[in-house]
């Protein structure tokens, strides 16, 4: 059975230099620790026009050989990413959202709660 683990969170304009390698490196750790914990795992990611965690999470999931799939947006602006953002929220068991220490809103978070009001496990990892 393949579990399907969301990752998404703050895109590349919130980030500062050193920051992409800190959360490279934390993606790594959560996808190994669930591949050795469920065996078969299915990344799910966004496809954020500003790159970030979405663009992230796909470069370390190929570099460590995991599946991951990306849930395009049918269009430009929050009335497209809204209905991304929420198919992401549907399709996995388990979300994380890794965003910029100190922020309020942003589209990860957005998905993080639509996930935890499915019923989904999710966690918030501040960078």
């Amino acid at each position: 059975m393949v579990v399907y683990l969301g990752i998404v969170g703050s895109d590349r304009r919130w980030w500062k230099d050193g920051d992409e390698r800190k959360v490279k490196e934390l993606i790594r750790r959560i996808v190994r620790y669930w591949v050795r914990k469920y065996g078969d795992v299915m990344v799910v990611t966004g496809d954020c026009p500003y790159g970030g965690v979405d663009e992230w999470t796909v470069e370390v999931c190929k570099e460590l050989g995991v599946k991951v799939r990306v849930v395009r947006s049918e269009g430009w602006g929050w009335k497209y990413w809204k209905v991304r953002n929420r198919r992401i929220a549907e399709l996995v068991e388990a979300l994380y959202c890794i965003d910029k220490k100190g922020r309020e809103w942003s589209g990860g978070r957005w998905t993080m709660r639509e996930a935890k009001r499915l019923g989904k496990w999710v966690k918030l990892i501040e960078v």
